[in-house]
């Protein structure tokens, strides 16, 4: 008997290797035959379809191969052009070959290939003008980011994006929104998903897109669900049903009666909870989803184990595991096996749990199925050992341990691979990077000459300006004064008309000098970065500038490097013109210190600037005594690190809801008493912190019920109670709330602040 059964099985053996055999060698002579085709074919878009048609039969670990014999089609096209096709179709069909290739690597999980691959798919469906399909590859991107372990460069290319169509495109737009809340209730922040899946479930309604709406719908009450607003979570799927009968999508029907089921359970509400899997029953016979009376049956045991109806909740499992043996669902029933074997357990069958068990894991192996064999093992254990066959329960637990190991070894495996893909693809990208640099310097070398050039006009045309208004404040007393003595010798007729002659003069040299004035403002915001330069370098960032006057001593400097950026807050002394000519002097200081000397230490560049302040001050016969308070950050590109020094000025940084303030040394950018050398902070990688910088502007504004001071105390608590908020958000609310401070006085009494926040 024995000998025979060997025959048989050897015989099937052989049956299914020549069966295997065979279908391979037919699939290889349609390839060949296809290359054969390729070779002798004269039409470059017969060619293309041929190139489709290997990729569309080779085997997917070949997909590469051939996806790449495709994409070098392409290419050749496009550099020698072709007479039959236009850009646009061969560029489509590259992005068709790409996609071939991306599929190879998401089966390999070689996700830095994928991110590559979709940079470049990315770049040419800008080229092809196809605003859906960028976008499209761009959240796929986010995706391939999130499962590399990029979740900050993934969030980064979400948010980035999503900016851009804010107010210009509302599909695309809610299209980010929805992504972007997929993306946080990925990472378990439900809460936050809320905030993104709310606004674009409106935007589709508003658009009229009810299909996605409700799909959009059904994950709202399912965040309300699971953060335990379950009355919110049932109230969204009943709107959602409202939807139903406009969409006709039946099968999202029986998802949301599967939804308002298990929120019913999680409120204890069995009657209602019951009445949805009648619900659930029914849609599945109207629309013939088989699907759906599997779990139904499922949703009956669940809901006769809360009840404490062992047989009822025994006789439901079974119920499902019939079920799911009788449509061939592999998957779902080796999960209810899974939830029959621990039934058993708990409920003292333990020879009963055994079988189960033993079937459970026969089907795991069959599925390759290491994480359930690994269940099925440890629910043996458990069985056997309370079965009292402990021989058997050793065997079971060593098996067990044998699972996790082989669990722990895949991870590892898995996690070398990572590393050593994103290893390689790093050298790729550095080399890159190294180009580019050497583009940039040469550019950069250029730029800062006429940079120079630049600045030196502006401060000359700036002090220039401020002479000009000191010689018509002289000159209009010296004509008051005039006018005064010539009054007293004339008739009353001729003293109305010198008046109103005077007032004519007055008002002509009033505007003359505003004229100035505002010249000098452009000529001081030209030393200013301007907010897209910023927003460039720091995506997550805003700036708070308001001066008091026309033009103003507080002002901020932005200053980039191959290798560092610089940023900070500055209030020199005085008000208006004064304070104006200062910042430009104590500006181009900066300026010189970072560019010039080359220095990149916050302390040193203030320690440079100093010099070449005390320096152009002493150029003058009079003691100037004025300088600058100043709060200054450099940040090193390759890395999170970074570096702040102050002059009378402090840093906050705020974290987990707590402020810390890092305080500033003691002196002014100028002439001190016992001047000391700047001290400069370092820090690692904090983590996720917002860094505030500021002037004394916003603290010191007069206003409230009593026109007091705002002081800091108070600007501390919107910091700590805001921080977790966006920077758009963080903008409109620092805003408001200096507003209606000092709404209730007539005038500001202090140049309004300069604040400049970054959230790394």
């Amino acid at each position: 008997m024995i000998k025979i059964n060997q025959v048989k099985i050897i015989l099937v053996f052989v049956f299914l290797s020549f069966f295997c055999w065979e279908n391979f060698s037919q699939t290889q002579k349609k390839l060949d035959s296809i290359l054969v085709l390729i070779s002798n074919c004269k039409s470059d878009s017969a060619k293309l379809k041929h190139y489709k048609a290997l990729c569309e039969i080779c085997p997917v670990e070949e997909n590469i191969k051939y996806g790449s014999l495709g994409i070098k089609f392409t290419e050749q096209l496009i550099k020698s052009g072709s007479g039959e096709l236009t850009k646009k179709q061969i560029l489509n069909s590259k992005i068709y070959f790409l996609e071939i290739e991306n599929y190879f690597h998401t089966e390999k999980r070689n996700y830095f290939e994928q991110i590559q691959l979709n940079q470049f798919m990315i770049q040419i469906g800008k080229e092809l003008n196809d605003t859906l399909k960028t976008e499209e590859k761009y959240v796929e991107l986010a995706r391939i980011l999130q499962k590399a372990g990029k979740t900050r460069d993934a969030f980064d290319t979400l948010s980035t994006r999503i900016k851009l169509f804010e107010k210009n495109n509302a599909i695309i737009h809610a299209y980010y929104l929805r992504n972007i809340g997929e993306f946080y209730y990925q990472i378990g922040k439900n809460e936050k998903s809320l905030e993104y899946f709310l606004p674009a479930y409106s935007t589709y309604i508003q658009l009229n897109k009810l299909s996605i709406a409700s799909d959009v719908l059904l994950r709202i009450s399912e965040q309300y669900n699971l953060i335990g607003l379950n009355n919110k979570s049932i109230e969204k799927c009943k709107e959602n049903l409202k939807l139903i009968e406009k969409t006709k999508d039946y099968q999202t029907e029986g998802y949301i009666f599967q939804r308002m089921f298990s929120t019913y359970m999680a409120m204890n509400d069995f009657q209602n909870a019951e009445l949805m899997i009648e619900k659930l029953k029914a849609c599945a016979e109207k629309n013939n989803e088989s699907g759906f009376i599997g779990l139904s049956y499922w949703c009956m045991a669940q809901l006769y184990g809360a009840k404490k109806n062992t047989e009822k909740e025994k006789e439901f499992l079974l119920k499902s595991i019939k079920f799911y043996e009788s449509v061939n669902d592999k998957n779902n029933l080796q999960y209810r096996l899974i939830n029959l074997g621990i039934f058993y357990l708990d409920n003292y069958q333990f020879k009963d749990a055994i079988v189960s068990s033993k079937k459970g894991l026969e089907l795991s192996r069959e599925l390759k199925d290491i994480y359930s064999q690994r269940d099925f093992l440890n629910l043996l254990y458990l069985s056997y050992k309370k079965f009292n066959k402990f021989d058997q329960a050793l065997k079971a637990h060593e098996e067990y341990q044998s699972a996790i190991d082989s669990i722990q070894s895949l991870e590892n495996h898995k996690s070398i691979e990572t590393k050593e893909s994103e290893l390689l693809f790093e050298k790729k990208q550095t080399k890159l990077q190294e180009e580019q640099l050497q583009k940039d310097l040469i550019t950069k070398k250029e730029s800062e000459k006429q940079i120079v050039i630049r600045n030196s006009l502006l401060i000359g045309l700036v002090l220039i300006a401020i002479f000009i208004g000191f010689i018509l404040k002289n000159y209009r007393q010296k004509q008051k004064s005039n006018i005064l003595l010539q009054e007293q010798n004339e008739t009353i007729r001729t003293q109305k008309s010198e008046v109103e002659i005077q007032k004519h003069f007055i008002e002509e040299k009033q505007k003359e000098i505003l004229d100035s004035l505002q010249y000098a403002k452009r000529i001081q915001n030209a030393i200013l970065a301007r907010p897209e330069e910023i927003n460039k370098q720091l995506p997550e960032n805003f700036l708070l500038y308001r001066p008091k006057d026309i033009v103003a001593g507080d002002f901020y400097f932005f200053e980039v490097t191959p290798t560092h950026i610089f940023y900070a807050a500055a209030d020199c002394t005085g008000h208006g013109v004064p304070g104006a000519m200062l910042s430009v002097v104590c500006a181009n200081a900066l300026t010189r210190s970072v560019r010039e000397f080359k220095l990149y230490e916050p302390g040193k560049i203030l320690d440079k600037t100093r010099d070449l302040v005390l320096e152009t001050f002493a150029k003058s016969a009079e003691d100037v005594k004025d300088g600058m308070d100043i709060s200054l950050i450099s940040i090193e590109k390759n890395n999170r690190k970074f570096a702040w020094s102050g002059a009378n000025n402090p840093l906050w940084l705020v974290k987990e809801g707590k402020l810390t303030e890092v305080k500033a040394d003691k002196q002014p950018i100028g002439k001190s008493e016992n001047p000391s050398p700047f001290t400069t902070h370092f820090f690692d990688d904090l983590g996720p912190v917002t860094i505030y910088l500021f002037t004394d502007g916003y603290a010191d504004q007069f206003g409230g019920p009593k026109g007091k001071k705002f002081k800091y105390k108070q600007l501390e608590e919107i910091c700590i109670a805001n921080s977790d908020k966006s920077m758009t958000e963080q903008q409109r609310i620092f805003t408001q709330k200096f507003e209606d401070w000092k709404k209730e006085i007539a005038t500001d009494l202090k140049n309004k602040p300069c604040v400049f926040l970054l959230q790394s």
